[in-house]
């Protein structure tokens, strides 16, 4: 067993960051402010790197602002166990593979 806090934090940050780049990208999208469309456009290109759930708007795509938060919300909380795996795989490489019991 992997005994170390990263994949945790891993989680922990990766539900933060969905949450940053949901607001910054709702704060670009209804305001009319020039530097608030300029956030809004590079939110735009990096979300699906920084929140890979938002893979799961293909569904929502036409619908009202309502149902678009609401499937961002969920892969905001998509982000923390996809984080996770990313923690634990680095957290493995890290530690040499010295704390993984052979199977």
């Amino acid at each position: 067993m992997i005994a170390t806090r990263l994949p945790r934090r891993f989680a922990e940050a990766g539900i933060v960051i969905g949450f940053i780049v949901m607001a910054l990208y709702w704060y670009g999208y209804k305001s009319d402010v020039d530097s608030a469309q300029a956030l809004f456009e590079f939110v735009r290109k990096v979300m699906f790197f920084l929140c890979p759930g938002l893979l799961l708007q293909i569904f929502t795509i036409g619908t009202g602002d309502i149902l678009g938060l609401v499937m961002w919300v969920i892969a905001v909380f998509l982000n923390g166990p996809i984080y996770y795996c990313i923690g634990l795989v680095l957290a493995a490489l890290l530690n040499g593979h010295s704390k993984i019991p052979a199977g």
